[in-house]
């Protein structure tokens, strides 16, 4: 006789295996050179002909992994992405860009934003572009651990995966990324640990992040599901004319125009996208485009200042301290110190 419960396991150790194969067949089909491999992940160099880099993968628990890539592209790099086993999937991109096609959404992922999907079954065309450097972290499970997360809390009802996905077989939530986000993904990055404290610290900043995520309005923040495709390009679209105008931008009632959206539309939808005013949107950027700009040493406080739209450097720095947490002069400081290291070293 076949015991219920062992063969349940069976078919649940079955599941987890698939699961964690997805990667690996993935970076196979790509051609991806596999040089390091162990039982708790592989680490995977991008093919000569594509560009150089390198993607890791870790497996932190049985459903649980996550993915680091780090490489530049010479090329445009398209794929499809194949996913026929149900997952839930935490994107957080620190640099590059990618678009994402499919039968149920389009979503173009872009430096300082967030993502998260959950689905049954899905198949979708991925476009990389070959412009700088790629940096992401994937933070991939189970729907089964996706749900461990949450059993027993009943504030978190939204949360379980049925939920969330409801009668689709795909959903996706996208927003920007908070400072403390980008503060953990960066410090995962730069782990300096190794063997099995370097995956017990990865871990809990995963879950850090999963908090994080859980924790912006329980993902009130996060919903797009009013917003038809058009106008989510629409949105995009306005948020690229930000990014490339930061030092000369257009009045509300331009930005308006060239997206091809109602000022009460696009207003709405900045709130919803990205979790603020398009003005805050705007000054955030800039605060991020002047932190740049200190890091590279080769701009005075006041020159970062004006790049932002801050005529007052008191103005500048107050701001700066707000969504840094530290002094635009402790940046560049550290920034002028670490150039004369470097310049003593050479």
């Amino acid at each position: 006789m076949i015991d219920v419960n062992e063969n349940s396991k069976l078919h649940n150790d079955y599941k987890i295996t698939g699961f964690h194969q997805t990667y690996p067949d993935y970076f196979d089909s790509l051609g991806f050179v596999s040089e390091e491999a162990s039982a708790t992940g592989e680490c995977y160099s991008l093919p000569v002909k594509w560009g150089q880099g390198k993607i890791e993968r870790l497996l932190l628990r049985p459903g649980l992994e996550i993915i680091a890539a780090d490489y530049k592209l010479h090329t445009r790099l398209d794929t499809i992405a194949d996913g026929i086993i149900p997952a839930v999937e935490l994107s957080f991109c620190l640099e590059g860009s990618a678009e994402m096609q499919s039968a149920d959404a389009d979503l173009r992922m872009s430096a300082g934003h967030c993502h998260l999907a959950l689905w049954k079954d899905w198949v979708a065309a991925v476009t990389y572009h070959a412009a700088g450097q790629m940096r992401f972290l994937d933070i991939r499970m189970t729907p089964q651990v996706w749900d461990q997360f949450f059993a027993g809390d009943t504030a978190s009802s939204l949360l379980p995966f049925s939920a969330l996905l409801g009668s689709k077989q795909y959903r996706i939530f996208i927003k920007r990324m908070t400072p403390q986000m980008t503060a953990v993904v960066k410090a995962i990055f730069n782990c300096m640990h190794t063997g099995a404290m370097r995956k017990l610290y990865i871990e809990a900043k995963t879950v850090e992040l999963l908090l994080q995520i859980v924790q912006e309005q329980q993902l009130g923040s996060l919903s797009i599901g009013q917003w038809s495709l058009s106008e989510r390009s629409k949105l995009q679209k306005a948020q690229e004319i930000l990014m490339t105008s930061l030092e000369n931008p257009p009045s509300l009632a331009e930005l308006a125009k060239l997206s091809g959206l109602s000022e009460s539309r696009l207003k709405a939808g900045f709130k919803k996208m990205f979790n603020m005013t398009v003005f805050g949107y705007l000054r955030s950027q800039r605060m991020e485009h002047a932190m740049q700009l200190l890091l590279t040493g080769n701009y005075k406080t006041a020159e970062a200042a004006l790049a932002a739209g801050y005529s007052n450097p008191s103005h500048f720095a107050a701001a700066f301290r707000k969504q840094f947490g530290m002094n635009p002069g402790a940046v560049l400081r550290t920034s002028n110190g670490r150039n004369q290291t470097k310049r003593g070293g050479s």
